[in-house]
């Protein structure tokens, strides 16, 4: 770990509270979906953010010598401006820029580690992040 031990510290402690929110996010906007292909995929997507966390726990191990990162509860979004507002095609919306910005999140925190195992990890869920950008974008363009 090179000398940004608390910059990649607060960026883990954002991407945590990011997987969190959009796995409670994808949940919600399951059970608002009417049709079984899109309550699939909302369900599919906050699996994956659950993975994604998972994935998180393991990089913080390895980056900060055996610590546990401490989760906190996180509201999921649409909440701060009333639940009755959050809907499929506006959770669809904000998810494809929230996405986006995760992605662009984890390419930047892959630039502040120095053990190239991380590195690629956190290229891998950039990745990950810019597939599912484009799945909710899909979807949003089926809608449309």
């Amino acid at each position: 770990m090179s000398n940004n031990a608390t910059t990649i510290d607060e960026a883990f402690a954002f991407a945590f509270k990011e997987e969190l929110r959009f796995r409670e996010l994808y949940f919600k906007l399951h059970t608002l979906a009417q049709d079984e292909a899109t309550k699939e995929l909302f369900r599919e997507l906050s699996a994956m953010e659950e993975n994604h966390v998972e994935k998180l726990k393991q990089m913080y191990r390895k980056c900060f010598d055996g610590k546990e990162p401490i989760l906190e509860t996180v509201s999921t979004p649409g909440n701060a401006h009333g639940a009755g507002k959050l809907n499929v095609r506006t959770g669809l919306e904000f998810a494809i820029i929230r996405e986006e910005y995760a992605a662009d999140h984890y390419y930047m925190m892959a630039d502040l580690v120095d053990d190239s195992e991380v590195r690629d990890i956190l290229n891998e869920l950039a990745h990950e992040e810019e597939n599912h950008a484009t799945l909710l974008e899909n979807k949003l363009e089926m809608l449309s």
